[in-house]
């Protein structure tokens, strides 16, 4: 349930029903890189990087996070008999 706990705080943050937490540094991301466009100067370069590594590493998280939910799930799953699905 660790999983679940870090995808709940990385989706939602703090909030029980606010919105989803990457959601605004994706938005963030998307506004830096229209600003960059406009005004290429080396600050906003590098806060539009800085943002896409910390994205980065979020997704990463996730990713981790997914992987072991999945992986318990497979678990659970893999032993089921075929010859139930059919029920």
């Amino acid at each position: 349930m660790d999983a679940v706990d870090r995808l709940r705080q990385a989706l939602f943050g703090m909030d029980e029903g606010s919105l989803p937490a990457i959601r605004d540094d994706l938005l963030k991301l998307h506004q830096l890189g229209l600003a960059v466009q406009q005004r290429d100067t080396p600050e906003l370069v590098a806060e539009f990087f800085d943002q896409a590594s910390d994205l980065d590493f979020q997704v990463s998280e996730l990713m981790d996070a997914l992987g072991e939910i999945q992986s318990m799930l497979s678990s659970i799953t893999d032993p089921y008999p075929e010859s139930l699905s059919y029920a």
